[in-house]
């Protein structure tokens, strides 16, 4: 017999156990409940402009209500539905090639016996099954073997799976053909997704419809509650801009319009019913448009829209350390973003990084002023830089003759255009403070803009005097813009382009070889000109290299890897020959292990010091995680880019021009009366060490051609003025100087 006390403790333990067990279940239960915590709206084919059109208030009131930005949608290879899809999949730009469409689990597969899930574990030798798969996932993974990084195809779809998220995909983009990309987005490893649907029954038979149909609203909507209760994601492509477009070259234009305006409108009927379903106080609602309109049968490229809108998040621009731009997003952050949001680790494989917000007012007029300026950069930039290689080359060919032949007249002429070509950088500096302009009228200010130090040449002031002015104020330009918010450079026609997505911040291959070539340049005039002593001509070289080297390394500023190690590699060259014509190894070498000192210490500092780490310090992580096969990996992607443009790119054939130059200056028949070295030891130092950082550029980037061509432009210059017969005011030679 238990006594009366005994038996009491019993009870009250027996309560307090129970009541555990009895929580612990429900707070189980509760965490793992399939409730729908983000909603994914896609809608190929949207731009900004129908954002703001009035024609889709319900879908505006996403991008006003929430965060908001313009998307980089690049992929690898040419653009596709498709590619588009994978890559948000994957977090690195990624391609398919050839029509690999989704598919039910039970469909019969159109080329071979059996179901597409057979298929799918008939080429994969095994696999879990799921309601949609992609059985053409293994060739889509050969695809991207090569690509030069790491394409982890079911990343975000495998890491939300291994959490316990489950996510069901529901769409058709088909048109004339089969396309169903959306399973490329949320398949795990094995090319499955457990839940959705991607059948042609989600379309409504409609003759004025594009291709004979429109998306039907009715049977999207409850496909969309079938599974409410029953996952944790729900992603819907919403395809009618996408089949409208693809349709559009069959009709007149009138007849696309109007069409074009009615899947709007459809659009919109539907993004309200999808917004009665899910309240954004408890789901993320997120409205992206994966892939930039098509024109004709081209895609064309360009930034698109994405918003997102949900608990207690507030109003404003999307910014991601990618991109560092308020109102600029990439593909790539958007699987980074997902796992965020549901608080899971990124993988390595995902190059993007979170997207966080940043609180703006008017944002809807601050994108169409960003995709306004963008889309004038990424237009008019070929044509630009078409036109200002093609005045170097032919100046540089003049000036060839110039320095042979000893043709006054023509020598003067070469001066002149000598002068307003180093202007040109600057002027493309200018052109972004000015409201977007035609092509006539921008060629027409870029060469008013360049003819000033030209005028100015023909006056009172010496050809030296402008150089350095111009130098000096392209520096000047640069360091400002970059250290505030890089709105010259970004929207340069001579920087990084948004389109194209190869750079976001920072300065760009172009500008830091500008930037290296006219410092050492510049730097060496000045202590030229004022004869100062060896020993305080060296401190001023070490301050600009410290300074440079900080400029180009920095995270927030230039984040320029290869920039930083050539900068410190010329600077310090310029240092060692300040007084001697000769270069000992010891102090090379010394200068070598200096320049990978300074350069380490940025990385580090990058890496672990800054923010938001930039590539530099993303490249050391991932060299710190993989060793030597990453690094080998970023090498050969270096090596593969540069000999790509030294085949095709136009700046291999101006730094050939400008190797012909200097080897006519320093190695032809006006050699004996240069004497540039008995006559102007400081400036031959500092232009010797400005042809060592153009060489360091060209082997360091990764576009190296384009950094050492523009490197090499001011110290070539400048030697071909003080080579040049009369070159001086008073007609001397520079023999006599």
């Amino acid at each position: 017999m238990t006594k009366p006390g005994a038996r009491g403790i019993l009870y009250l333990c027996g309560l307090v156990v129970g009541t555990l067990i009895v929580s612990t279940g429900a707070t189980w239960a509760q965490q793992n409940t399939s409730r729908v915590s983000l909603v994914l709206l896609c809608i190929d084919g949207l731009t900004l402009s129908d954002v703001t059109s009035g024609l889709v208030p319900q879908v505006e009131t996403v991008f006003v209500q929430g965060a908001c930005a313009l998307l980089n949608n690049n992929v690898a290879g040419g653009a596709n539905l498709a590619s588009s899809y994978l890559t948000l999949g994957t977090g690195a730009r990624a391609k398919v090639i050839d029509r690999q469409p989704g598919y039910m689990a039970e469909d019969y597969f159109p080329t071979e016996d059996g179901t597409a899930l057979e298929v799918l574990q008939r080429r994969l030798g095994n696999g879990p099954p799921g309601k949609v798969v992609q059985p053409g996932i293994a060739s889509m993974a050969a695809a991207n073997n090569n690509l030069g990084y790491t394409v982890e195809l079911g990343a975000l779809g495998s890491a939300l799976l291994e959490a316990g998220y489950t996510a069901a995909v529901i769409g058709c983009a088909d048109t004339d053909t089969w396309e169903r990309p959306l399973v490329n987005m949320f398949m795990d490893r094995s090319g499955s997704v457990p839940h959705g649907y991607l059948g042609p029954e989600l379309l409504a038979r409609d003759p004025s419809g594009p291709f004979g149909h429109w998306t039907s609203t009715e049977k999207v909507l409850a496909a969309v509650q079938r599974y409410k209760e029953r996952v944790h994601i729900i992603a819907v492509e919403w395809a009618d801009l996408y089949r409208v477009e693809k349709y559009a070259p069959y009709c007149e234009p009138a007849a696309a319009a109007s069409m074009r305006a009615e899947a709007l409108k459809r659009l919109d009927q539907f993004t309200a019913l999808l917004l009665a379903e899910f309240s954004p106080s408890e789901s993320l609602i997120m409205i992206i448009s994966p892939s930039s309109k098509v024109e004709g049968s081209a895609r064309v490229q360009g930034l698109t829209p994405i918003a997102v809108w949900g608990p207690d998040m507030g109003s404003g621009y999307l910014v991601s350390p990618t991109t560092r731009r308020p109102g600029l997003v990439a593909n790539i952050d958007v699987p980074a973003s997902i796992l965020a949001y549901f608080r899971l680790p990124v993988s390595n494989s995902i190059i993007g990084r979170p997207i966080s917000l940043v609180p703006a007012q008017k944002k809807l007029e601050g994108l169409t002023s960003l995709e306004v300026r963008a889309t004038y950069s990424y237009v008019q930039r070929p044509l630009m830089l078409r036109l200002f290689i093609g005045y170097l080359i032919a100046t540089l060919a003049l000036s060839i003759l110039a320095t042979l032949l000893h043709r006054r007249l023509l020598s003067h002429a070469v001066q002149g255009l000598l002068l307003a070509g180093i202007t040109l950088p600057l002027a493309f500096l200018v052109l972004p403070l000015l409201p977007p302009l035609s092509p006539i009228l921008t060629v027409a200010v870029t060469m008013a803009i360049a003819l000033f130090p030209t005028v100015a040449a023909y006056g009172s002031i010496s050809n030296r005097v402008v150089f350095w002015l111009v130098a000096t104020s392209t520096i000047i330009m640069l360091v400002v813009d970059v250290i505030g918010e890089q709105r010259l450079v970004g929207s340069s026609l001579l920087g990084y382009c948004f389109i194209s997505g190869a750079r976001y911040y920072g300065l760009g291959n172009e500008y830091m070889g500008i930037f290296m070539g006219a410092s050492l340049a510049a730097v060496g005039l000045v202590l030229e000109h004022w004869r100062l002593k060896i020993r305080t001509a060296r401190s001023v070289m070490l301050v600009v290299a410290v300074a440079g080297s900080y400029f180009l390394g920095a995270s927030r500023l230039g984040a320029n890897a290869g920039g930083t190690l050539a900068f410190a590699g010329g600077a310090w060259a310029s240092y060692l020959w300040l007084d001697s014509c000769e270069l000992r190894w010891r102090e090379v070498l010394r200068g070598l292990i200096m320049g990978f000192i300074v350069l380490l210490i940025l990385v580090l500092a990058d890496r672990y010091l800054a923010k938001d780490s930039s590539h530099i310090g993303q490249a050391f992580e991932l060299t710190r995680q993989q060793g030597l096969p990453a690094l080998a990996g970023i090498f050969r992607r270096k090596v593969s880019m540069n000999l790509k443009l030294v085949r095709y790119s136009l700046w291999s054939r101006v730094l050939l021009m400008l190797i012909l130059t200097l080897s006519t200056v320093f190695f032809g028949p006006y050699r004996r009366s240069l004497r540039l070295q008995r006559n102007k030891p400081t400036l031959t130092g500092c232009l010797r060490g400005a042809v060592i950082a153009a060489i360091l550029a060209l082997i360091a980037n990764d576009s190296g051609v384009v950094a050492g061509a523009t490197a090499l432009l001011f110290p070539t210059v400048l030697l071909i003025l003080i080579a040049l017969p009369c070159s001086d005011k008073t007609g001397a030679k520079i023999s006599k100087d």
